[in-house]
């Protein structure tokens, strides 16, 4: 739940709302802190009670997580799709190195897995000048991914059909 934290932030400005009044009664505010900062996890209990006091249901704070990890697809696509039609290098080279920075300081792999989406786009621009063999690595972090998910979502239909293509 550490990514959680970041939206409730989110929320919880947005609403004008202190550390201290959020926290008041359910969490410490020193604890609250942690988990907006992705220092700490929250108990299911505790997270409902913050919510609630933000005027929030759960099933509403999904959908805005939802809502934020589809706009990080759709600028992604955007993005890369740019960078493919002007066949512009030098970008398609910062983009990359954009998410592998990414990935290492948050460790999410959602980050990786853009990082190699770019990457066979940029050496299919290329017409794979990169080394066969580190390509099939980068298609068997996807395949490996993709074969243990159970019930994909809109996630893993993206990662599919995008890295299937090249």
């Amino acid at each position: 739940m550490k990514e959680y934290g970041a939206y409730f932030k989110e929320i919880r400005t947005g609403k004008g709302l202190t550390l201290r009044e959020t926290a008041d009664g359910i969490v410490s505010y020193q604890f609250l802190s942690n988990f907006e900062n992705g220092r700490s996890n929250i108990s299911l209990y505790n997270f409902i009670e913050l919510l609630d006091r933000v005027n929030l249901t759960f099933n509403e704070f999904l959908v805005q997580a939802e809502a934020s990890t589809d706009y990080l697809l759709t600028e992604f696509i955007r993005e890369d799709s740019r960078l493919i039609d002007s066949n512009n290098l030098v970008e398609q080279k910062q983009l990359i190195q954009s998410l592998q920075t990414k990935y290492q300081q948050t460790g999410k792999i959602k980050y990786l897995h853009l990082q190699i989406i770019a990457e066979l786009d940029f050496a299919h621009n290329l017409q794979n000048v990169q080394p066969k063999e580190y390509l099939d690595q980068q298609r068997a972090i996807l395949k490996d991914y993709l074969l243990k998910i159970e019930s994909w979502t809109n996630y893993e239909l993206f990662l599919y059909s995008h890295a299937n293509y090249i």
